[in-house]
């Protein structure tokens, strides 16, 4: 081929991937996050984008679709009582409206497939890019920009943002992710500490599952104070933010009916009088006691906080036993402790090892990293971090379900670690730091050991089992059927309720515990006990899977209500129904 070039010209300079990377180096970290998450977004569109035709997420995340849709459809924005699930009055959910809101408004504006991707998405954006800014104002830039790639690749964690997870979890880290780096930016800055503020009541709104990252946050930054006042600046304008945001948002969400109604799994009264004395107690204490002794400072903050969890306790002595405070003990042996996000790590790794390996092979990376820092660093913002990191890890050892916040708050750990193993006073070639934060991420090579194993689907948890039970075709004929009421198993009511116009008498939900007793009664139970309960609660039909192992149901009665139906041997009450091109069992209750 002809070269094109004027005879003489110099040759084409080769385009030199380091000068590139450098160049995309010199970004600002929050630019360099939102380009790593843009990349990892595309993935996951592109990989998730179809299956949401197909099925809904999880139980979770069908029930969080009927309230947004149910919001829409003109619900009271102070009332978030499902009318179609449970035996009373409906089934008053703890979630909140704050999270609804903006899903409805995506619905609203681009329709349910989009908002169902976008929002996940848009939340994993406001975890990475905060955690590598707060990364980058405790260690420097390099720190900051580790921080930003190890989230990008912080697959495990992915998990909980993929398009179509719109439940709560996800909302709850990134508003945790906010409020970090807000916090570490507040005793240099009045905006950041009102930010901060803002953030903490978000949190609290939205969910107590990110609650232990709001009490480690706020206790170092009020040791700070104790041990030197002067690197604890703004530390009033947090407190006094934090219990007026938190009062706001109390107010904004929640009916005056139950403002003075006490809860252990959700910002209620309870929770209110911890925050605002907590709260505008340290601002107190920090006016009046800034410039006494240390022992003076360290006396006023124990007595705000002795104040503050007095109060609490006092409103509701309860909650002592956690957010399950109002739970009937009697279904933990029989439903809760097999839910899967309340496993430990070490169940959880019995039942399904590869994926254990997954979840945890990044937060044991920060575990090693912290140990490095607590011997190595003394500085306050990044004592913080680690252990922040330390009290997420262990939720995730004692229940799964903090695996979320094991998983990306090693990110910042990790970056901090290495920043200061390698003393990284000027920015490496960026291709060499590509290279090695891909390698030092073990969850690139967990997901490759899912893809390679060959008992992967054996090792699921029965409830991850008979998938063609949870897809969205297989409820058209269930939906064809006259409306009324329905008794489904556990984890599939909240798709019932999703697919189709019936309600439902109970869910995998803790605030039904009265139903849960009485439909555990009544499937684990002797069939032809059935009948009259069924009837008297207006159960019109019976709903079940084959594919499907229960524990809620399949224990203690060796012939229960649902081991007979499963095996075609339907008690004379119950009729079974046709149900084409299903998996679905229904059986109508006779009259």
């Amino acid at each position: 081929m002809t070269d094109p070039r004027p005879t003489g010209a110099p040759p084409a300079p080769a385009v030199d991937t380091d000068d590139v990377l450098a160049a995309f180096g010199r970004l600002p970290v929050g630019a360099v996050a939102a380009i790593l998450w843009a990349f990892t977004a595309v993935a996951l569109v592109s990989s998730f984008w179809g299956s949401l035709d197909e099925r809904l997420a999880s139980p979770d995340d069908a029930m969080r679709l009927v309230q947004v849709r149910e919001f829409l459809a003109g619900a009271s924005w102070f009332d978030p009582t499902q009318t179609r699930i449970g035996l009373g009055a409906g089934y008053l959910t703890h979630w909140s409206r704050l999270i609804d809101a903006p899903i409805a408004l995506l619905m609203g504006m681009f329709g349910e497939k989009v908002a169902l991707t976008a929002w996940p998405l848009l939340l994993l954006l406001t975890t990475i890019m905060p955690l590598a800014i707060a990364t980058e104002r405790v260690a420097g830039r390099p720190a900051g920009l580790m921080a930003a790639l190890f989230g990008a690749l912080c697959l495990a964690g992915f998990s909980q943002f993929r398009p179509g997870i719109i439940h709560h979890h996800n909302a709850q880290l990134a508003a945790s992710a906010l409020f970090v780096a807000a916090l570490a930016a507040a005793p240099a800055s009045r905006m950041a500490s009102v930010a901060a503020g803002f953030a903490g009541a978000l949190e609290l709104a939205f969910g107590l599952e990110s609650l232990p990252v709001l009490a480690v946050a706020i206790a170092f930054y009020v040791l700070q104070f104790v041990w030197k006042p002067e690197a604890a600046r703004n530390l009033d304008i947090f407190g006094l933010s934090f219990a007026g945001f938190t009062t706001l948002l109390y107010v904004a969400t929640i009916p005056s009916a139950r403002w003075l109604v006490t809860e252990c799994d959700a910002l209620a009264f309870n929770m209110l009088l911890l925050v605002v004395i907590g709260g505008a107690g340290i601002a107190v204490a920090q006016w009046l006691t800034h410039r006494a002794a240390l022992s003076v400072r360290l006396i006023a903050m124990l007595a705000v906080g002795l104040a503050s969890v007095g109060a609490f306790v006092a409103a509701d002595r309860s909650c002592l036993a956690g957010p399950y405070g109002h739970f009937d003990p009697a279904l933990w042996p029989v439903w809760l402790d097999y839910v899967a996000e309340m496993l430990s790590a070490s169940r959880l790794a019995a039942v399904e090892p590869v994926g254990a390996a997954l979840y945890f092979a990044f937060p044991l990376v920060g575990l090693a990293a912290s140990g490095f820092l607590l011997w190595r660093s003394r500085e306050w913002p990044v004592w913080m971090l680690t252990i922040n990191f330390l009290v997420c890890f262990l939720v995730a050892i004692l229940h799964v379900r903090g695996v979320l916040y094991a998983n990306f708050y090693a990110v910042p750990v990790t970056a901090l670690a290495l920043a200061k193993a390698f003393e990284l006073g000027t920015l490496p070639t960026m291709r060499s730091l590509v290279i090695a934060m891909s390698l030092l991420n073990p969850s690139t090579a967990g997901v490759i050991a899912i893809a390679l194993a060959p008992d992967a689907q054996a090792n699921q948890p029965p409830s991850a089992k008979g998938a063609a039970c949870f897809e969205t075709r297989s409820y058209a004929a269930l939906a064809a059927l006259p409306a009324g009421r329905v008794l489904a198993q556990l984890d599939l009511a909240p798709f019932v309720l999703a697919n189709t116009p019936h309600s439902v008498v109970m869910g995998p939900y803790h605030r039904l515990d009265r139903d849960l007793v009485f439909a555990r009664r009544l499937v684990a139970g002797k069939p032809e006990d059935a009948a009259t309960p069924l009837r008297a609660a207006g159960v019109d039909y019976v709903v079940d899977c084959a594919g499907l192992v229960d524990r809620f149901a399949d224990r203690d009665e060796p012939m229960s209500l649902r081991t007979s139906l499963l095996k075609g041997k339907a008690p004379a009450f119950l009729t079974p129904v046709d149900m084409p091109n299903s998996p679905l069992l229904v059986w109508r209750v006779a009259p």
